[in-house]
């Protein structure tokens, strides 16, 4: 029995940890257009910034503060996924390594 309390005592421990634990998120929308390289234009979506915090309230409250500029801008509907690891760097589409 002992080691029974002892296991959900660590348990609480973790939990804790991890709820206490920074997350980070990715702030991206919609709204808006880019080009091309040969100038045609294409819709997609457009990467706003990251916010870090406990959930994702707190992370969007960070994401507004460190980025208050785009409060200026005219995007509606924002979304946000949360990163769970590095980023991968230097992929490319077409050919070559």
């Amino acid at each position: 029995m002992q080691n029974l309390k002892l296991g959900i005592n660590q348990l609480k421990v973790l939990l804790k940890m991890n709820n206490s634990t920074k997350k980070s998120y990715l702030f991206f929308s919609k709204d808006g257009y880019t080009y091309d390289k040969s100038h045609n234009q294409t819709n997609n979506m457009q990467i706003l910034g990251s916010g870090m915090g406990k959930n994702f309230n707190e992370a969007f409250k960070d994401f507004k503060k460190n980025q208050s500029y785009l409060l200026t801008l005219d995007y509606e509907d924002v979304m946000a996924v949360k990163t769970v690891g590095r980023f991968i760097k230097k992929k490319k589409k077409k050919g070559g390594k």
